[in-house]
């Protein structure tokens, strides 16, 4: 399982991996600082080897990580891919802890992507 963080989320992306550890499951867990250019080789090699990906982002995902990951990997690794992050719609308000629970952006909420990541792959719906 791959999970790639961007921001402070790398650190919820870290949180997340102990959860999923905590279920026997591995997570590498890649920071991305820089999302444009994007390290292509860095995110093709570990969607390679996992062949489930789980970008977060506390952001919109669409021209985000998010968006750049799902690039890498249709074009140079086909892995399952969740994406956590805003999703298409007007930015909400309030306190920061209260969005990212509402936007599903907790290190639980990562884990639970991976979990579903992991299943899509390990039930073929990816081509590989």
């Amino acid at each position: 399982m791959t999970l790639i963080g961007t921001g402070f989320l790398t650190a919820f992306c870290l949180e997340a991996a102990d959860i999923l550890r905590a279920d026997r499951i591995h997570a590498e867990v890649l920071h991305m600082g820089c999302i444009k250019p994007i390290d292509t080789d860095l995110i093709a090699a570990s969607a390679r080897k996992t062949g489930a990906v789980v970008t977060a982002e506390n952001a919109s995902i669409i021209g985000g990580l998010g968006s750049a990951v799902a690039e890498t990997t249709a074009e140079c690794a086909p892995a399952a891919l969740r994406r956590i992050g805003v999703h298409d719609r007007f930015i909400d308000s309030g306190g920061i802890q209260e969005l990212l629970e509402h936007h599903r952006m907790t290190p639980a909420d990562i884990a639970n992507a991976a979990k579903e990541a992991m299943a899509l792959r390990d039930r073929g719906q990816v081509a590989r």
